[in-house]
């Protein structure tokens, strides 16, 4: 189905689209109906793009749609295997396509990976922070029949990456900051007056759920995977917030977003007879998105005309989300703390004596 013509709000231009979902496939835009609207087809050529996590369903269909660009795509993969998996996936595509391997859980790798990177290029236009564990939307946790929040599916047991972090910030979060880091002077470099650089944040309504930990990212006494999961997605919104305040005037921009929910095989431990009431429920059905159309918000905040020169702000749904009251992790919006710059600077200086010893 296709999705209306945008509206003149260029910060909801599909709200029409989104006022009555229909579950997958119905009229919400996918990421190449954005590229097409934004009349971005072609037009990127010369231009380089990275996606982290480019092996998911999300990270490929992502992919997919950059290439419609005519950028030269970079991703992220945590072995060889999983590349060629998604280069297979896009053999189809006529844009260039290269693959990295960097497994998140080893700071070593995503090291080699950047240096990989400014071997073969020496400039980033757009830069994807899709990689992550446990990367979903939240709408699926609710019990349609009792009308309760059920968080346990989701369960990711306490752990360490292999250079002692918890696994949720690293992954997510951390990760994605040495990475940025690393490839600062290319993402500096690939901003011109016409196309200012960007990064994009995948994060997620669970950034509700709490706030950072800063005397305790390892949550050492206090661990519960939700606590581990919000903060993680917490930390990347604040992660975009200071890059667009502090980057914005050498011409980076940065977003942090929530692509809506999508059946991924990140519910293969879901318990069947639960993913078969999910799967069979209307209700829960009406939200679900495809792979394609969760890229939609994504495309919209890495090529969208509406973009260009501003930024820090927290998207769903092709929008602006607005602020709620409490834990809105159906609905969506933002938690009253997602705009905080001082919490901002504090995690930016937590987070670069965490990766200190990586940025040499």
């Amino acid at each position: 189905m296709t999705s209306p013509s945008p509206s003149s709000d260029p910060f909801n231009p599909y709200a029409a689209a989104h006022a009555s979902p229909n579950g997958m496939g119905d009229a919400r835009p996918t990421g190449f109906q954005i590229v097409e609207d934004e009349g971005r087809v072609g037009a990127f050529k010369g231009k380089v793009a990275l996606v982290t996590g480019g092996n998911g369903a999300l990270g490929v269909e992502t992919i997919r749609a950059l290439c419609v660009t005519g950028a030269r795509v970079f991703f992220t993969a945590r072995n060889q295997h999983k590349i060629e998996e998604t280069l297979s996936a896009l053999q189809d595509q006529e844009s260039d396509v290269v693959g990295l391997i960097a497994d998140f859980e080893s700071f070593d790798t995503v090291h080699a990976a950047a240096n990989e990177f400014l071997r073969q290029s020496d400039r980033l236009n757009i830069f994807i922070a899709n990689a992550g564990t446990l990367k979903f939307n939240l709408l699926l946790l609710c019990d349609l029949d009792s009308g309760h929040y059920s968080l346990g599916f989701l369960a990711c047991p306490e752990g360490r990456t292999k250079d002692g972090f918890e696994r949720q910030y690293s992954i997510n979060y951390l990760a994605h900051f040495l990475l940025f880091k690393l490839l600062e002077p290319a993402i500096l470099k690939g901003s011109t007056s016409e196309f200012n650089s960007r990064v994009v944040m995948i994060s997620s309504t669970a950034h509700m759920l709490t706030q950072v930990e800063f005397d305790n990212t390892l949550l050492e006494g206090i661990y519960d995977p939700w606590k581990a999961y919000g903060q993680s997605k917490m930390a990347m919104i604040w992660m975009a917030n200071y890059i667009d305040r502090v980057y914005g005037s050498r011409g980076v921009h940065a977003y942090s977003l929530h692509p809506g929910g999508i059946w991924t095989t990140l519910q293969r431990h879901v318990d069947p007879a639960q993913m078969k009431h999910w799967r069979s429920d209307p209700e829960t059905n009406k939200f679900m998105k495809t792979a394609e159309q969760g890229t939609a918000t994504i495309l919209w905040a890495a090529v969208g005309r509406t973009w260009e020169g501003n930024g820090g702000k927290y998207l769903q749904d092709c929008s602006v989300a607005k602020p709620v009251d409490g834990v809105e992790l159906v609905s969506g919006g933002h938690a009253e703390w997602a705009y905080a710059p001082a919490s901002e600077d504090r995690l930016w200086q937590l987070a670069m004596s965490q990766v200190r010893r990586w940025l040499v």
